[in-house]
């Protein structure tokens, strides 16, 4: 098959142009996570079995809001303005993101243990399950399936696109720390871009 088009520059150049203009959306939404998780840990502490079912809502909240970045990435890449009821709107897709999470893990770990280049393979073959899931509403196997299809012509740009955003994250870190929350908007960013990109070339 032959390659698929993505230029990385231009993906990382819309990742940081869609993250300065909405920083303060996104200062809102850290808040918004910073905050869960500080509740997670007042209200799951200790072994009871209240502390258990906290954890796991606690847990379902983090992977809803998981989905609802995924959406507002999407939403940026498309022109749109997001909304912070988007990152609570996909909770109804928890189960096929859930399914298609643990699937996702278990074959790349599988890979990892066996050689890391098999691991890598699989992790750049299906990583895009999860703009799948929230984007067409995929289920679980059907995400997965659809990644595969996806990235089908385009693994090593995928790959050095993983290599870039490694390297600006990176450089976020030794910003103090402080850029590093920049640096993984933009990239979180890219990587929506890379997805409307390869889907715009691939028939799902």
């Amino acid at each position: 098959m032959p390659e698929k088009e993505l230029n990385l520059s231009e993906a990382i150049s819309f990742g940081w142009s869609s993250t300065k203009d909405n920083l303060w959306f996104f200062v809102v939404t850290f808040l918004i996570v910073f905050a869960i998780n500080i509740a997670q840990g007042l209200l799951t502490s200790g072994g009871s079995f209240l502390s258990f079912l906290f954890l796991l809502a606690f847990y379902a909240a983090s992977v809803i809001v998981g989905m609802g970045v995924l959406k507002v990435t999407l939403k940026l890449v498309d022109g749109q303005k997001p909304e912070y009821s988007d990152l609570f709107s996909s909770y109804r897709l928890f189960w096929s993101y859930f399914g298609a999470s643990l699937l996702y893990g278990l074959m790349s770990g599988i890979g990892y243990m066996l050689l890391v280049i098999p691991g890598i393979i699989i992790s750049l073959q299906f990583g895009l399950y999860g703009y799948l899931v929230v984007d067409k509403g995929s289920g679980a196997i059907v995400s997965l399936q659809q990644s595969s299809k996806l990235t089908n012509g385009a693994k090593w740009k995928l790959f050095g696109l993983g290599l870039l955003s490694i390297l600006i994250n990176i450089a976020g870190v030794l910003c103090l720390g402080i850029g590093l929350v920049v640096t993984i908007l933009t990239t979180f960013i890219a990587w929506a871009y890379a997805y409307r990109k390869l889907l715009a070339q691939t028939n799902i």
